[in-house]
C-alpha cells in the first residue's frame, strides 16, 4: 500500500530543525505563511526579501529579456566563423561555426551573451562543463572555447543532437508524444548516471527537463545534459554541503519543480532527482496530470496530493517502478547522499520482467523507416 507523507514530512529541513521529519517554521502551501522561531528573525530579513521576489516572478513581475547577441553568417568571433543561427532563447543565442585556423575540424556550438547582463549564464556553464571535463564525465558536451569579444562572452563547445523534448514531437505518436516504454527506461537510465556525474563534482542542475537532454550528433544513443543555466554549487570550498538557505526563490520549470520550490525551500540533491522523475514519467505516458494548471501554488497542491489519493492519476501507464522510485526519492533529506545506483536497478528491474527491448532507440526505428521508404518515413532523415 502507497504510504501518504505529507509535503512537511518530506520537506528538506536545515539542521537542528530535527532534520526532514515535520517542523513548526515551514512555508504552507495555503497563504505561503511564515512561522519563525525567536532566535530566528534576527536573519530572516534577507531570506524574506528573496521570498519576496519570488512573490513577485510568481505574481508575473519579471526581469526583462535577454538582449540577444546578434550574429551573422561570416562574422568572426575569435578563431570561429559564423555559419548560421541555431537558435535563441532565454539563455541568448545559439550559432553554428567553424575553426578557421583548420587545427579543429568539424562543426560546433557557439553560445553567446552581452557582457552587461545581469545573470551570467555563461559563466556558470564555463564553471560546470569545466569541472566535468576534469572528472571525465562522459553525458555532456565538451568545451572548446571561450572569452570576451568586444561587449559580449561566448563559448564554444560540441554539437548535440534533438532534445528529449523534440524528439517527442518528431519521433512518436503525434498525439501519445510518448516513448516506448524500453526506450524510456534505458534512457532514464542515463539520466540518472548524468545526474550522478554532475552531483559529484559538486554542482545540482535545478531545471531538469525534456529540453535539457539530448541524444548525440554521432551517437543516437548517447544521454547529454544541457544548460547549465540555473545550476548552484552545492559544495564548499572545503568541500563540505552548503547549509540550507531558508528561503530561496523559484527555480525551474513549474511543470518539473520539486515541492521544495513550491514552498520556497533551497534545493538539494533529492529535488534534481524529485525533477527528474516528472520528466520520466511524462516520457513513459505522454503528459503529467497537472499539465493544464497554470496556478503555481495549485500545481504544487496537485503534486503533494499525487502522493496520496492521486497516485494513479500520476502514474498510470507506468511500471509499478516508477512508485518505488518515487517513495526512495521522496524518503531522502537535504543532507542525504542519494543512491543513484538504486533508482538505476529499479528501472533496470522494469526492464526485465515487462520484457522489454531496449534497443533500437524509438528515433533509430523512425530514421530507419524513413532510409527505407516504408511507413512512418515523414519528419527529417
Amino acid at each position: 500500500m502507497f504510504q501518504h507523507f505529507s509535503i512537511l514530512q518530506r520537506t528538506c529541513l536545515p539542521p537542528g530543525i530535527g532534520g526532514c521529519p515535520v517542523a513548526p517554521r515551514i512555508l504552507s502551501l495555503t497563504g505561503i505563511k511564515w512561522k519563525v522561531m525567536p532566535e530566528e528573525k534576527k536573519n530572516f530579513s534577507a531570506e524574506l526579501k528573496k521570498a519576496a521576489d519570488a512573490a513577485a516572478a510568481e505574481a508575473g513581475i519579471v526581469p526583462p529579456a535577454l538582449d540577444i547577441v546578434q550574429l551573422n553568417k561570416g562574422d568572426k568571433v575569435g578563431t570561429w566563423k559564423i555559419s548560421k543561427k541555431l537558435g535563441e532563447g532565454g539563455f541568448g543565442a545559439v550559432y553554428l561555426v567553424t575553426d578557421m585556423t583548420g587545427k579543429i575540424e568539424g562543426e560546433y556550438a557557439l553560445k553567446a551573451e552581452k557582457a552587461t547582463e545581469s545573470v551570467r549564464v555563461l559563466k556558470m556553464e564555463v564553471f560546470v562543463l569545466t569541472e566535468l571535463k576534469k572528472a571525465n564525465a562522459k553525458h555532456f558536451c565538451d568545451l572548446l572555447d571561450r572569452g570576451r569579444i568586444s561587449v559580449y562572452n561566448y563559448v564554444v563547445m560540441t554539437l548535440v543532437g534533438p532534445s528529449f523534448h523534440d524528439l517527442r514531437k518528431v519521433y512518436t505518436d503525434k498525439d501519445k508524444q510518448k516513448f516506448s516504454l524500453g526506450c524510456a527506461c534505458s534512457v532514464g537510465i542515463k539520466c540518472i548516471e548524468a545526474i550522478e556525474e554532475l552531483h559529484s563534482v559538486g554542482y545540482l542542475h535545478r531545471d531538469l527537463k525534456p529540453g535539457n537532454f539530448a541524444i548525440g550528433k554521432a551517437d543516437p544513443r548517447k544521454v547529454i545534459m544541457l544548460d547549465f543555466g540555473m545550476a548552484r554549487k552545492y559544495i564548499d570550498a572545503q568541500g563540505k554541503q552548503r547549509a540550507p538557505r531558508w528561503a530561496a526563490g523559484f527555480r525551474g520549470t513549474v511543470r518539473y519543480a520539486p515541492l521544495s520550490c513550491h514552498i520556497s525551500r533551497d534545493q538539494c540533491r533529492k529535488d534534481d532527482l524529485e525533477t527528474w522523475l516528472y520528466m520520466q514519467i511524462e516520457l513513459t505516458r505522454g503528459n503529467l496530470p497537472w499539465k493544464s494548471i497554470e496556478n503555481r501554488e495549485e500545481m504544487g497542491r496537485y503534486k503533494e496530493r499525487c502522493r496520496g489519493e492521486g497516485i494513479k492519476e500520476l502514474m498510470g501507464g507506468c511500471p509499478k517502478e516508477y512508485v518505488d522510485i518515487m517513495l526512495f526519492v521522496d524518503s531522502l533529506c537535504y543532507y542525504t547522499p542519494p543512491k543513484y545506483a538504486l533508482i538505476m536497478d529499479l528501472l533496470k528491474t522494469a526492464i526485465s520482467v515487462n520484457n522489454l527491448v531496449e534497443y533500437p532507440y524509438d528515433w533509430e526505428k523512425a530514421t530507419a523507416a524513413v532510409a527505407a521508404g516504408g511507413p512512418g518515413a515523414s519528419g527529417p532523415a
